[in-house]
């Protein structure tokens, strides 16, 4: 039973040996560095594991993720929450170049109408300059004797 448990932990270290000089990863311009070797149950990995203590460890350093059922589906969650993140945080950059973008619209905005303010308070300076001199000089001098006969 010795030498059944010795062949099988070979086949898995071989196994795992193989993943890691395949480099999928290499295949993708963004992709983790890791394959996943599945195993399709826990036992699969205990019995392994029995036999080589190291065997998860050797797997890493070769960049062979071990997974058994419930590993595999805690990794998918892990990647799963990670694509989220990276889609916050894409929403999060459109959200603050829309944003900027308002802004600077708005500052503009307002630029022009402190300028339409300030326009109109020199217009209305100058109209209340030109009735004031309508009043005072023109008209107080048609009735003043200016041009009666």
């Amino acid at each position: 039973m010795r030498d059944y448990g010795k062949v099988y932990t070979k086949f898995w270290t071989g196994r795992a040996r193989e993943l890691s000089a395949k480099n999928y990863w290499s295949q993708f311009q963004r992709a983790p560095e890791y394959v996943v070797m599945f195993l399709p149950g826990e036992a699969f990995l205990y019995a392994a594991i029995e036999q080589d203590g190291s065997l998860i460890e050797d797997c890493l350093r070769g960049s062979v993720i071990v997974a058994t059922p419930t590993t595999l589906m805690a990794l998918l969650k892990a990647i799963e929450f990670g694509w989220r993140q990276e889609e916050v945080t894409r929403n999060a950059d459109e959200i603050r170049k829309h944003g900027k973008d308002l802004y600077d619209r708005i500052v503009t905005f307002v630029t022009h109408f402190q300028k339409l303010g300030a326009n109109i308070g020199s217009v209305i300076e100058t109209y209340n300059g030109a009735v004031a001199s309508l009043e005072t000089r023109l008209r107080s001098g048609v009735g003043g004797g200016c041009g009666q006969r």
